[in-house]
């Protein structure tokens, strides 16, 4: 026979249990249509675009090959 602290912590932990898998199936729900998120595409127009190429100088090391 179970005592009753062990049945205690036995449906707390089946409560536990129980309310993680709601919230995980409530998570993956796929979002409706009016949910839909447009991405922007950034444009040469965009005031923080930018589309000049550095140059990067990279020091080599005497004695080492590539």
């Amino acid at each position: 026979m179970i005592n009753r602290g062990k049945r205690i912590g036995m449906k707390s932990a089946a409560a536990f249990l129980a309310i993680s898998i709601v919230l995980t199936m409530a998570g993956c729900r796929k979002p409706k249509e009016k949910q839909k998120k447009e991405y922007r595409v950034v444009k040469e127009t965009d005031p923080y675009y930018s589309a000049s190429e550095v140059e990067l100088i990279i020091p080599r090391k005497e004695g080492k090959e590539l």
